[in-house]
């Protein structure tokens, strides 16, 4: 697991996990963190997140920090979220390689694609190793923060196209289109409602969309980052799935933030990563 030097999870417990993001110091809800806080004097001065109510103590205006390579704004949003999820830093060394090798590989730009890709560091992380970035999320709020990003790390428009759209969607016409990507992304939310009255939950949905993104891929040399939180989408399930339309190596990784000090982890789901026929001489980090 890598650890950004600008992010780090302080303690955790009660319910709650204390997170260091830059200059800001975060309480957040935790559900999964049932047992006892190790260092309970690193929480006063904390700001909070009073769950579905409001922020307390916390900044008003956007920060900036680093997580591994990528520069990202920081903002206490009034759903509790801040624009980034550390534990996803899990997969991006393998996800940097992957990206570098078909770049080098193929001799031109990885075409890659991020579904579900909200602010944009996975999109980033690929650009910056040379890729050619489709980011697809159906938020324009959302959008205008991933341009935002894009901007602090001097990321080409050429190199990053933002567009607004339902990913299921926009898979199912690039794939009549007979459009094909080296690189896909996805991080689906558990539930979503990407239309007024229109709904769908993952495992109803999971299926499918790796059926349609599995669909997308370059004949030869393609790779694969599918990460989850939903509890039943374990690491065997997904992989199972996967099998189902495409022979891959695969390997899984655990999505999780380890204590700065201390051996205690918080789990946070998984990331499915897989290579096709073509990429597999490249290993597996």
């Amino acid at each position: 697991m890598t650890t950004p030097s600008d992010y780090a999870l302080l303690d955790s417990g009660e319910g709650e996990k204390l997170e260091r993001l830059g200059p800001v110091t975060l309480a957040r809800p935790c559900s999964v963190a049932l047992w006892r806080r190790r260092c309970p004097a690193a929480w006063s001065g904390a700001a909070r997140y009073a769950p579905k109510t409001h922020w307390l103590g916390a900044p008003t205006e956007p920060w900036k920090m680093q997580l591994g390579s990528v520069h990202c704004l920081v903002r206490c949003q009034n759903n509790g979220q801040i624009g980034v999820f550390p534990e996803h830093l899990s997969y991006f060394p393998w996800l940097s390689l992957v990206t570098k090798s078909v770049t080098e590989m193929k001799a031109r730009p990885a075409r890659v694609l991020n579904l579900f890709a909200y602010t944009g560091l996975a999109s980033i992380l690929c650009a910056l190793q040379g890729a050619e970035v489709t980011h697809i999320d159906n938020s324009k709020a959302v959008l205008s923060w991933a341009r935002e990003n894009a901007a602090m790390n001097r990321i080409p428009a050429e190199k990053l196209r933002l567009l607004c759209d339902d990913a299921l969607a926009f898979i199912e016409r690039e794939a009549r289109r007979g459009n094909r990507y080296d690189v896909i992304i996805a991080d689906p939310p558990s539930f979503s409602r990407p239309t007024k009255g229109k709904s769908w939950d993952l495992e109803e949905v999971v299926g499918p969309l790796l059926k349609s993104m599995t669909a997308l891929f370059e004949s030869t040399g393609s790779a694969l980052v599918l990460s989850s939180h939903h509890q039943a989408l374990t690491a065997t399930v997904l992989q199972n799935l996967l099998f189902d339309f495409v022979a891959a190596d695969t390997k899984t990784i655990p999505l999780a933030l380890k204590e700065s000090s201390g051996i205690r982890t918080i789990p946070s789901g998984t990331a499915l990563c897989a290579l096709t026929e073509g990429l597999q001489g490249i290993g597996l980090p």
